[in-house]
């Protein structure tokens, strides 16, 4: 499976980054999914995400690996109106 990791903090957090970023590692690993793609986002800035939706559009991830479903979108409903987007 071809995995995309995307990370994401309210503020540049070198540290945070880094975090998430080996939890998402460490289950690709232990799934064997390949790591096709990376993105980071801090704030507001969001081209990471339009990296993702981009390469999802595209049929190139088969799946999103994230530390938390907030870094995609802040409530459940607004990520759900992302997938049904994307789909």
């Amino acid at each position: 499976m071809r995995a995309f990791i995307y990370t994401r903090s309210a503020e540049p957090n070198p540290e945070q980054q880094r975090r998430q970023y080996e939890q998402c590692k460490t289950l690709a690993e232990e799934h064997q999914y390949e790591v096709v793609g990376i993105a980071h986002d801090d704030g507001y800035e969001r081209s990471g995400l339009a990296t993702l939706i981009e390469g999802l559009r595209a049929h190139d991830i088969d799946i999103v690996l994230t530390s938390d479903h907030a870094c995609l979108s802040p409530t459940l409903t607004a990520l759900a109106a992302m997938v049904d987007e994307i789909h």
